[in-house]
């Protein structure tokens, strides 16, 4: 894996509202489609160098607890049809994501591919670092986390980089 820059400013930050703005002035069929905003966890640092991993065409999944979904009150995103608005650590707006697909399965089912779409590395690779951050996630909402617990394996394309970057 190749080392980001990470982006600590940029000469216009945009929040959700303008980035949304200027896509839907592109794409105006997507005006009414719901759209949600949201960063990357693990504090800011973290947020930025996953975000640069999109922008820089890196990253093209991400992996969550199911039970999230329900403990936040939210529905899991329509494939090919939601928008995501992604921030970086700072809260602006970097890119405007699709999932093209979304699948519930236990942790243990997650394959090879989707590991790398997410981190360039290895299925066991991955389930090692990812094991960690479920079970603070399942911790964090009383849950225990094993290796059978529901997550949600999301794939996504970048549809939009705002005029800013």
């Amino acid at each position: 894996m190749g080392i980001i820059k990470v982006r600590r400013s940029c000469p216009m930050s945009l929040n959700a509202d303008e980035i949304w703005q200027q896509f839907i002035q592109k794409h105006p069929t997507a005006k009414n489609t719901p759209h949600h905003a949201w960063s990357f966890g693990g504090g800011s640092e973290a947020a930025d160098i996953e975000s640069m991993r999109v922008v820089a065409g890196m990253k093209q999944a991400t992996t969550t607890l199911a039970a999230l979904y329900a403990h936040d009150k939210q529905t899991m995103p329509i494939p090919n049809h939601d928008y995501e608005i992604l921030f970086d650590g700072s809260v602006h707006a970097v890119a405007i994501l699709q999932y093209v697909a979304v699948q519930q399965m236990p942790f243990d089912h997650v394959t090879a591919e989707h590991a790398y779409l997410e981190d360039g590395t290895s299925l066991s690779i991955w389930q090692t670092s990812h094991r960690a951050r479920l079970e603070t996630q399942a911790e964090a909402i009383g849950q225990h986390f094993t290796d059978q617990t529901p997550v949600v394996a999301l794939t996504f394309k970048m549809v939009y980089l705002p005029t800013s970057l």
